[in-house]
């Protein structure tokens, strides 16, 4: 195939010397060079094109990966924010905890050591069956007598029983036997009769209050 006319020397002589081109030739050479350069622009800007076309998904992918990863690392800080918080009032909350129940200890011991004093004042009886309308100071002066101490009601500031119980109890036999009656609590006014009373305790062995043993 002939690139250029009969007057110039053809393509296919490659000795270069001798080469010319008349001016058709020249132009068409000239042509055949811009419209090879065009093509090529224009075939890039295409695969430019192409390229862009093909990489917008992946691009708003990306975009979108990148939103969720800030979305989810706010949430994160976030946590840690209300973590540390939640911590710090945990242990405000352990401190105030710690310190009610140092304050309810020594309350306790408070009044354990109160209770203790007012009951240096007071003597337990135990075995005095129950009565209907029953006056347990009037009880606590009989029993009194029996133990042949001088006791007044006056001298007794308050008596009462204390809750029954329903738990049986067992002898040295393994006898069983139903639950006793509620133990009598008495105060006194004076520590002095408290002692008599009780020092004189060991006077009710084997005596009898109502058929009952004391």
């Amino acid at each position: 195939m002939d690139f250029f006319c009969s007057r110039c020397v053809r393509f296919k002589v490659f000795d270069f010397s001798q080469f010319f081109l008349c001016q058709d030739c020249v132009f068409f050479v000239f042509i055949i060079y811009f419209l090879s350069i065009l093509i090529m622009s224009v075939t890039q800007e295409v695969i430019d094109v192409l390229i862009m076309k093909k990489l917008e998904p992946i691009e708003k992918a990306m975009n979108f990966i990148n939103e969720q990863y800030e979305a989810i690392l706010a949430k994160l800080n976030k946590f840690e924010e209300e973590n540390a918080s939640l911590k710090l009032e945990n242990n405000s909350l352990k401190s105030k905890l710690e310190m009610a129940v140092i304050k309810i200890n020594a309350h306790e011991m408070s009044l354990d050591e109160h209770e203790q004093y007012q009951r240096r004042d007071c003597v337990e009886i135990k075995g005095i069956p129950t009565t209907e309308e029953e006056n347990t100071s009037d009880l606590v002066v009989q029993v009194a007598d029996l133990l042949d101490v001088k006791l007044e009601e006056s001298d007794i500031s308050i008596s009462h029983r204390l809750p029954a119980t329903d738990k049986t109890w067992s002898d040295s036999q393994g006898m069983k036997h139903p639950p006793p009656p509620p133990i009598i609590i008495a105060k006194f006014v004076r520590r002095e009769d408290k002692e008599n009373f009780y020092k004189a305790r060991n006077r009710l062995k084997n005596k009898t209050y109502n058929a009952s043993t004391i």
